[in-house]
């Protein structure tokens, strides 16, 4: 994946990966398998909208600050 945003890697071991991201309201992440296991912390913002490459919709998911998924 190539660099988006404010990208910092915390550790890496294995399929684990903590890294911090930051994206801009309307900035997304190229298109991309993630072969490893995900926690998202919410620092801020409201909105995530996920499209999926198949099916070519957009979902919007609701986020609130604080909030882990």
């Amino acid at each position: 994946m190539s660099p988006i945003g404010d990208q910092q890697v915390l550790h890496r071991r294995g399929n684990i990966l903590v890294r911090r991201q930051r994206l801009a309201p309307g900035e997304a992440t190229p298109w991309h398998r993630d072969p490893f296991h995900r926690v998202t912390v919410v620092l801020s913002g409201d909105l995530f909208n996920i499209e999926f490459h198949d099916a070519g919709e957009t979902l919007p998911w609701k986020v609130t600050v604080g909030e882990l998924d």
